[in-house]
């Protein structure tokens, strides 16, 4: 390179010199920018009521408590749901075998400039070796300083709640006090909840158990049919609640899971059967982008009124009796073709599979 500059006049060699200076610089800041908007506009996605009265839908971190969270706070919980903190440990191995192929590189560069390499050659030894002594305790963590810290805050304050938003991979922080408040509130309806004392959950499963045995005794069922809905080891299900960030005060929406509950299997197995047998919608939509698509082909007239009807908590309000009645319908001949499974079952009988498919969420006090 320095042969080829020396081409050259010095008035040229510095004129082209300077213009690399300033192509680098000028990459530089085009490097810099570009990460200095990501970086604005991650900042820019978090929302907190306690500095803006109004949150758009689009942040990633809504604060509903009452407590004014810091940046690192902030930035910490941005990251979202489905980041995982990691610490990386530096392999010894590779920053050996970079450091010797970096000597061979400086003994060539001392040959030419018949500097002394013994002398040089232990000066490196020695720094080397101190390097890869640091390293083997190095972890490089995928978390700032700052936000371990926050990390540690959150974790410490008992007072606080983080809760997933129930779209979208945005986190929520409320107050503890006002999220077992507002939960008991929605467990306090009697036409959806209703308390018990104890722990029913082997008296459910064996009251299910019992009647999959009565059935197979009575060959309605088959083995393998019992084996699949059979209960064992279960346990009891758990409430916990998502908030709608979308709507106006911030619902929650209550979430039963029923993973290992007695009835799980069972539900499962007639869900897989009933859902054979609805009927097919006129009109169907499948995600917001095929909605989009369909306005997007759709002509207005200047008189034409788009409606929007959404129903509050669809699921805690689906009247059991009346489901179990369709389910009925839906499994009793002549619609139902007499497969391996439930062959010449009454409609009783399914109605109180369905009813044992469909208990009463309970709730357990301490």
């Amino acid at each position: 390179m320095d042969g080829f500059f020396n081409k050259f006049s010095s008035h040229h060699r510095n004129r082209i010199k300077l213009h690399l200076y300033d192509k680098e610089q000028s990459e530089i800041a085009k490097f810099k920018n570009l990460h200095e908007k990501k970086i604005t506009i991650l900042l820019n996605a978090v929302g907190d009521h306690t500095r803006a009265p109004l949150l758009s839908i689009d942040k990633l971190v809504y604060n509903l408590s009452s407590k004014l969270l810091t940046i690192p706070q902030l930035k910490l919980l941005s990251r979202g749901w489905k980041f995982c903190i990691e610490e990386k440990i530096i392999e010894p191995l590779n920053i050996q075998t970079e450091i010797e192929y970096g000597m061979i590189k400086i003994k060539e560069e001392s040959d030419k400039k018949k500097i002394s390499w013994n002398s040089l050659r232990n000066d490196i030894k020695s720094v080397a070796e101190d390097m890869i002594k640091r390293v083997n305790k190095k972890r490089i963590s995928n978390l700032s300083q700052e936000e371990h810290i926050a990390l540690k805050e959150l974790k410490m304050d008992k007072s606080l709640i983080i809760l997933r938003a129930d779209k979208g991979n945005a986190v929520v922080c409320m107050d503890k006090l006002d999220y077992i408040e507002r939960v008991n509130k929605i467990l306090q309806d009697p036409k959806k909840f209703i308390k018990v004392l104890n722990d029913e959950s082997e008296y459910d499963e064996n009251l299910i158990n019992n009647r999959l045995s009565r059935l197979l005794k009575e060959k309605k069922i088959n083995q393998n049919t019992y084996d699949k809905i059979y209960a064992t080891g279960c346990s009891i299900p758990v409430l916990y609640c998502t908030v709608k960030v979308h709507k106006a005060k911030f619902p929650l929406r209550p979430i039963i899971a029923m993973c290992n509950a007695p009835n799980y299997k069972l539900a499962t197995f007639l869900t897989n059967m009933i859902k054979n047998y609805k009927k097919e919608s006129q009109s169907y939509v499948k995600d917001s982008f095929e909605f989009t698509k369909i306005l997007r082909t759709t002509s207005c007239n200047t008189n034409d009124v788009i409606l929007s009807f959404d129903i509050e908590s669809l699921y805690p309000n689906v009247p059991v009796t009346e489901a179990i009645q369709l389910g009925v319908e839906l499994l009793s001949p002549p619609k139902y073709d007499e497969r391996e499974y439930f062959l010449n079952i009454s409609r009783t009988e399914a109605a109180i599979n369905l009813r044992f498919s469909a208990f009463e969420t309970k709730m357990w006090g301490k």
